[in-house]
């Protein structure tokens, strides 16, 4: 059936848990909103367990790409096809370095991330 091995529970129920104790303003909101909506007795200490165990799964993720997306920025551009590719036309990935911090560990953390889009003539990106 795909159960937790840890919690006991479904995945889709997981994630229906993670999503409670996250929009939910505490973890007793959540517990009371499962009682009232579903009929079910979800204690808050395991909605909290659940919704940290996701977030720290999402921050993980997160960070795995923006590891990889410092280590090889060409492969965080999305590839074109041949005939997709424009000549004369500039494709690039830029980030501010003051949004990258380094760990003691000589790990590189990217700790805040905006994604602008141009597609155009060189001259044309200079102005933006």
């Amino acid at each position: 059936m795909g159960m937790d091995d840890e919690h006991k529970v479904t995945p889709k129920m997981t994630a229906k848990i993670a999503f409670a104790g996250q929009m939910a303003p505490s973890f007793e909101a959540a517990e009371q909103g499962f009682e009232y909506l579903m009929g079910l007795q979800i204690s808050r200490t395991l909605i909290r367990q659940i919704t940290e165990e996701t977030g720290q799964k999402v921050y993980d993720q997160q960070m795995e790409r923006a590891e990889e997306t410092i280590k090889r920025p060409e492969d965080a551009i999305p590839s074109l096809l041949p005939h997709e590719r424009r000549a004369g036309t500039l494709y690039m990935l830029i980030y501010n370095d003051k949004n990258v911090i380094t760990r003691k560990s000589g790990q590189s953390v990217l700790v805040s991330k905006e994604y602008v889009a141009y597609w155009g003539e060189v001259n044309g990106f200079k102005n933006v």
